[in-house]
C-alpha cells in the first residue's frame, strides 16, 4: 500500500512543477503570527521568565527521576529531506569543513566534516531559537550564539541571551544580556577577539530598555549598552569595516509587536557609525532618504575595505495594501560620506512578496562590490550596480532551492552557503549546480497522522513545508505530498481515494484529483481548521458545524448556528473552531468542539447530529480551545485543554468530564505551568493512561491525572502541538514545532502501569475512608471480596502493595518517606486511584 502511496504522490510533485504559484495570494501571509499568538500566548518578559523557571524545574525532576518509570528513547521519525527555517549560518574561517547552522526554533547544529552529518548541541539550552552566530577568528574553538529569531516571529522566538563556548560547541554557558531576548548579530574584533559586540532588538512585546548595541571587552563577561534609542527600536545588524575594526556600521526600526498596536518600521529608521570602536556613535543622516522605513540588512565588501550597502523595506499601502516591500539599496565607497541608489526596477521592487519584515537581507561577493544578493522568496542578484537583476537560484515554485531565504555565506573558493525555510543548500558557481547539504529534522510540525492504508508512514504538515510522508528509516526520502504550510491528513480507510491534505485556512485539498473541498466552507476558517471523515462524509468546522456529503468544494452545509456567539475569552481575530473530536461508532455517539474564544460544545446523542448542541463551557476557566476529546469507551466522558498564557495564567489546564459536562474536574495535577496544547486518551485502560503535548514536551500519567511525568528522556524542551497513536505499532506520534515528528514506544509503559478494564473508576462500589490515624490507613470496602491494594509514588512505581479479603483492611505507611503517593484499589471488576 505504501507503494502506491508514494507513486501517486510523486506524480502530484511532478504536476505542481507544470505550474507556477503566485506566493502571495495563494498560500497567505506566512507564517501565521496571530494564529500562534492566540493559541500559545504573547511572550511578555514575566511569560518567558516562568517557562524558563518550569524548564530548569523540569531539568532537576528528570535527573532524579527513577528510568523504570517514564524513561525511554523518542525515536526520531524525520523529515530530514525537507528542511526548516534556517536563520544563519556559520563556516570555521580556519577549517570550512565545519559548518554551523541555527534554526528559528530548532537548534544549533555543527557539522565538522563538509556538511555530510550534522550534529544538535545545543540540546540543554533554555531556548532552542537562534539568531546569529560568531566564531572567534583566533580560536575557532571559541564559539558565541545569540538566541531569538530575528526575523519577526511571533511564536517562541524570543531567546535568552548570549551564549559561550570553548570548546566547539560541547558545552555552552549564558553569558548575560538575557533580558534583551532577541539577539540579532554579533562581531567580533579581527585584531582583538576579546572585543565583542551584540545587536539587540529586544522583545517586541514589551516596551522596555533591554535593546541596543551592546560591547564586551573581556570575552563576554561583563556587557556595556553603547548605542540605545528608545524602548520600541531595536537595532537588527552591526558590521565592521574590512581591515578596519575602529569603524562600524549599525541599522535601527521601529519594532514592535504588543496587544494594542504593532509596527514593522517607522521614522526611527536609520544607520549609524562609530569610528572609535563603538564607543560613540552618530546617525548618518544622508545615508536614508526621507519617510519612514523597515528594517535594513548592512553588507561590507571584503575586497573594498571603504565601502558599505544596505537594504531598506518600505511599508506599501498599495501593492498589494499593507505590505512590505524592498525600498531600495544604497552604496558608499567613500566610509558613509556620499551616497548612491543601486538601480531597482519597478518589478523588482516587489521581489519580497510582500514579507519584508520577514527577510531582505542583502548579501554581497566578498570579491565584488557590485555582485549583490537580495534575499527574498526567491534569490535575486545585480553584477552592474543595479542595471539588471535575475534570479540567481531556481525558482521557489520547483522545490529545488525552497523558498523564503534568511541567510548567505561565502567560502573561499567562491561557491556559498543559503539558508532558508527549507533548510541549506550549497551553490558550485563552477558547475552551476545547487546541493541539499543537510539533513537536519528541525521541521515545525502542526499535525501528525498514523493512517491504516499507509502503515509504513507517518504523515505530518509542517510550517512552511507542507504535508509530507514517511519514517525514520526513510528519514531522508519523506515524500511530499502537498505544499503550502501542512496541517491535517486524513485518509477513509474504507475508500482510499477519499484522501485529503490541508493547507493553511482550511483548503483541504485531495491528493489524487487536487480539488480543494474547503473553498467553499462558510464563514472563516482557524489557521489550523479541524475535519474527519465518518462513513463517507466529511466535517468541519469555521464558526459553524459543517457536514459534507458529496466531498465536494459546493457540499457544504451548516449543522450549527454560529458556535462562537457570546464567548468566554477575548481573541485578537473573527473566532472559529479550534478542534474537534467524534466518538459517532458508539451507541448515542458524540461530536465534542472547542472555540478559540474559550467556548465548548456536545451534540445531543439523542437527537439528529446538528439539530442540537449543549454548551458545557461552564465550569471551565475562559482560554483558547486547544483540544477536546471524548473517551473510547464512554459517551459521557471527555476531556479538554486550554492555553491561556495570553491571560497571565500560567497555569497549565487539562480538564475532564465523566458525565458530559455537567461537571469538570481539573486534572492538571503537578504538570508544569505552561500552556497545553493537545491531549490524548489511551483506549482501553480506563482512560487512567492520558498523554499531552505542552509548551516544553510530552508528559504522562497512569492515574487519570492525579499526577504526571515527563515521557521520555531525550526530547529537548520544545512545543508539542499534536500527539497522535500509532496503534499497530503501539507508539505515541509527537508532532513537535522544532524537531519534525518523534515516536515514543508504549509497550513497556502499558505493560507495566496500565492494567485495567473498560469500566470506569471515577464511579466505584469501592468506598474510600479518609482516615489516618497512627500513620495508619483504614480502608472500608462495600461489598465482600478480593481486594488488591497498590501504594505508587508520583512517578508511577509501585511501593508497596499486598491483597486483603473482606470489607474493611488497614494498612500501616509510617515507613514511607516524605512525599506524594496514591493508593490503587482494585477488585474483578474496577480499580481507583486515591491520592493519600
Amino acid at each position: 500500500m505504501s507503494i502506491i502511496f508514494s507513486c501517486h504522490l510523486f506524480c502530484f510533485v511532478s504536476c505542481t512543477h507544470q505550474k507556477p504559484v503566485d506566493y502571495f495570494t495563494d498560500f497567505g501571509i506566512k507564517p501565521d503570527d496571530e494564529h500562534l499568538l492566540e493559541k500559545c500566548g504573547i511572550p511578555t518578559e514575566e511569560k518567558i521568565i516562568n517557562r524558563n523557571k518550569e524548564i530548569d524545574l523540569a531539568k532537576s525532576k528528570l535527573q532524579t527521576r527513577s528510568p523504570q518509570t517514564f524513561g525511554g528513547k523518542w525515536t526520531v521519525e524525520g523529515p530530514a529531506n525537507l528542511g526548516a527555517m534556517v536563520t544563519c549560518l556559520a563556516i570555521d574561517p580556519k577549517n570550512e569543513s565545519v559548518v554551523y547552522a541555527g534554526y528559528s526554533e530548532g537548534g544549533l547544529f555543527k557539522s565538522s566534516d563538509g556538511m555530510k552529518t550534522w550534529q544538535a548541541i545545543f540540546d540543554k539550552e533554555l531556548t532552542l531559537s537562534i539568531g546569529c552566530i560568531a566564531i572567534d577568528p583566533a580560536n575557532s574553538n571559541i564559539v558565541y550564539v545569540g538566541t531569538g529569531d530575528p526575523n519577526n516571529g511571533a511564536y517562541i522566538t524570543a531567546g535568552n541571551g548570549i551564549y559561550k563556548s570553548t570548546d566547539g560547541g560541547k558545552n555552552w554557558k549564558n553569558i548575560g544580556l538575557s533580558e534583551c531576548r532577541n539577539i540579532a548579530k554579533m562581531i567580533i574584533d579581527e585584531n582583538d577577539p576579546s572585543i565583542i559586540f551584540a545587536a539587540a532588538l529586544g522583545n517586541p512585546f514589551e516596551f522596555n530598555p533591554h535593546r541596543g548595541i551592546y560591547k564586551s571587552s573581556d570575552g563576554g563577561l561583563t556587557w556595556e549598552k553603547k548605542l540605545f534609542h528608545s524602548d520600541s527600536v531595536g537595532f537588527l545588524d552591526i558590521v565592521a569595516a574590512p581591515g578596519n575594526p575602529n569603524i562600524l556600521y549599525t541599522s535601527s526600526y521601529d519594532r514592535y509587536l504588543t496587544a494594542a498596536r504593532f509596527a514593522y518600521g517607522g521614522s526611527n529608521t536609520a544607520v549609524y557609525q562609530s569610528k572609535d570602536k563603538g564607543n560613540t556613535w552618530k546617525k548618518i543622516n544622508a545615508a536614508l532618504p526621507s519617510g519612514k522605513w523597515g528594517r535594513i540588512n548592512l553588507a561590507v565588501c571584503a575586497s573594498s575595505p571603504g565601502s558599505i550597502a544596505f537594504s531598506y523595506i518600505k511599508f506599501d499601502s498599495i501593492n498589494p495594501p499593507g505590505t512590505y516591500n524592498l525600498g531600495g539599496i544604497r552604496l558608499s565607497n567613500d566610509l558613509g560620506v556620499t551616497w548612491q541608489d543601486i538601480g531597482i526596477p519597478e518589478d523588482r521592487l516587489k521581489v519580497l512578496a510582500g514579507f519584508g519584515w520577514y527577510f531582505g537581507n542583502l548579501v554581497i561577493n566578498p570579491k565584488n562590490i557590485y555582485d549583490m544578493y537580495i534575499l527574498g522568496v526567491d534569490l535575486w542578484r545585480t553584477e552592474d550596480q543595479g542595471a539588471s537583476w535575475s534570479l540567481a537560484a531556481p525558482p521557489w515554485h520547483t522545490y529545488e532551492v525552497h523558498a523564503d531565504k534568511h541567510a548567505l555565506v561565502f567560502r573561499k573558493d567562491g561557491s556559498f552557503l543559503l539558508g532558508t525555510d527549507g533548510g541549506i543548500y550549497l551553490y558550485s558557481p563552477v558547475s552551476n549546480t545547487w546541493t541539499d547539504v543537510e539533513n537536519i529534522p528541525a521541521a515545525q510540525i502542526y499535525r501528525v497522522k498514523y493512517s491504516r492504508n499507509y502503515p509504513d508512514d507517518y504523515i505530518a504538515g509542517a510550517q512552511d513545508n507542507g504535508t509530507s510522508g514517511g519514517n525514520a528509516s526513510t528519514i531522508n526520502d519523506w515524500v511530499r505530498i502537498y505544499g503550502g504550510d501542512g496541517f491535517q491528513f486524513e485518509s477513509d480507510e474504507t475508500n482510499i481515494d477519499l484522501t485529503f491534505a490541508e493547507y493553511q485556512n482550511g483548503n483541504i485539498v485531495n491528493v489524487f484529483t487536487f480539488e480543494n473541498i474547503g473553498q467553499g466552507m462558510p464563514g472563516t476558517a482557524n489557521w489550523d481548521t479541524p475535519y474527519f471523515l465518518y462513513e463517507g462524509v466529511m466535517y468541519s468546522g469555521t464558526q459553524f458545524f459543517l457536514e459534507n456529503k458529496s466531498i465536494t468544494g459546493v457540499g457544504w452545509i451548516q449543522l450549527s448556528d454560529d458556535l462562537t456567539l457570546n464567548g468566554r475569552y477575548p481573541t485578537r481575530r473573527t473566532p472559529n473552531i479550534t478542534s474537534i473530536h467524534q466518538n459517532l461508532n458508539q451507541s448515542q455517539g458524540r461530536v465534542i468542539i472547542g472555540t478559540s474564544n474559550g467556548l465548548v460544545w456536545l451534540s445531543d446523542p439523542k437527537k439528529e447530529l446538528g439539530e442540537n448542541w449543549l454548551n458545557i463551557s461552564n465550569g471551565l476557566p475562559p482560554g483558547y480551545v486547544s483540544s477536546v476529546k471524548l473517551s473510547a469507551s464512554s459517551t459521557e466522558k471527555c476531556f479538554v485543554t486550554l492555553s491561556t498564557k495570553q491571560q497571565n495564567n500560567y497555569t497549565s489546564h487539562v480538564y475532564a468530564s465523566y458525565d458530559a459536562g455537567q461537571h469538570w474536574k481539573n486534572i492538571h495535577g503537578n504538570l508544569p505551568n505552561v500552556p497545553v496544547y493537545d491531549i490524548f486518551v489511551y483506549p482501553g485502560r480506563s482512560d487512567s493512561l492520558l498523554f499531552v503535548g505542552t509548551d516544553i514536551g510530552v508528559y504522562a500519567t497512569i492515574t487519570a491525572g492525579a499526577t504526571w511525568e515527563r515521557l521520555g528522556d531525550d526530547m529537548p524542551f520544545i512545543p508539542v502541538f499534536d500527539i497522535e497513536l500509532d496503534s499497530d505499532k503501539n507508539r505515541l506520534i509527537a508532532g513537535t514545532f522544532a524537531r519534525g515528528v518523534q515516536t515514543f514506544s508504549l509497550t513497556e509503559l502499558v505493560k507495566k502501569y496500565a492494567v485495567g478494564t473498560e469500566e470506569t473508576f471515577h464511579s466505584t462500589p469501592i468506598e474510600w475512608i479518609s482516615t489516618l490515624v497512627d500513620s495508619e490507613l483504614n480502608i472500608n470496602f462495600s461489598s465482600e471480596g478480593e481486594h488488591t491494594l497498590k501504594i505508587i509514588d508520583a512517578g508511577g512505581r509501585i511501593i508497596s502493595q499486598k491483597i486483603v479479603r473482606g470489607k474493611t483492611a488497614n494498612w500501616s505507611i509510617s515507613e514511607l518517606e516524605s512525599g506524594v503517593y496514591f493508593l490503587q484499589m482494585q477488585n474483578a471488576a474496577i480499580k481507583k486511584f486515591v491520592k493519600i
